[in-house]
């Protein structure tokens, strides 16, 4: 997923805690491979939230799923999807969850025989990852079911089927996680 051109325009941090956090997501699905989740990735990416003014998820992931499908080799995708990406609408909600336990919670439920303690273990490590870059998470946004199912195109853009996805907020990142099929 991760491309230097989604990037292009983005300070020189936003771009080096992408990259950071694409490697720490890549390193937490071996281990979930390892903690019994087959098939099966979470994806992370980062967005980049202006500081002196209010953010509006969808018109950042909008933007963002628009960059990433300008990089499709097939002309006569592109322009469906830009389309779909412009009427994506995700409907959010405030949380009340530690990112943790929001991560966690992607995986609720999950078909495959999971070691529970080796999952809560893995994810911890993983955020405590996150957080050495990032600091505290300001908020956790949930997504509708509603949404989920409507976001055909983010899943198709960063893994193949979305399950379930959750954003957190930091003080100048929006980290949006995908779980979803990768076969």
């Amino acid at each position: 997923m991760f491309n230097d051109e989604v990037y292009l325009n983005e300070y020189g941090s936003c771009a080096f805690v992408a990259g950071a956090i694409e490697v720490i997501t890549g390193n937490l699905d071996v281990a979930m491979y390892n903690a019994g989740v087959r098939y099966e990735a979470l994806a992370a990416d980062v967005i980049c939230i202006p500081t002196d003014a209010e953010f509006d998820i969808n018109q950042l992931v909008c933007e963002r799923l628009q960059k990433l499908i300008r990089d499709e080799s097939n002309p006569e995708k592109i322009g469906k999807q830009l389309e779909e990406a412009k009427r994506l609408h995700i409907e959010t909600m405030v949380s009340d969850k530690s990112m943790k336990d929001a991560i966690m919670d992607l995986y609720h439920d999950s078909q495959w025989k999971i070691d529970n303690d080796l999952l809560e273990e893995t994810i911890s490590n993983y955020c405590r990852e996150i957080e050495y870059y990032l600091g505290k998470p300001k908020e956790v946004i949930g997504v509708s079911a509603d949404t989920i199912r409507k976001a055909e195109l983010i899943g198709y853009v960063y893994l193949w089927v979305l399950f379930d996805m959750v954003f957190v907020r930091f003080e100048e990142h929006l980290l949006m996680f995908l779980r979803g099929s990768v076969e």
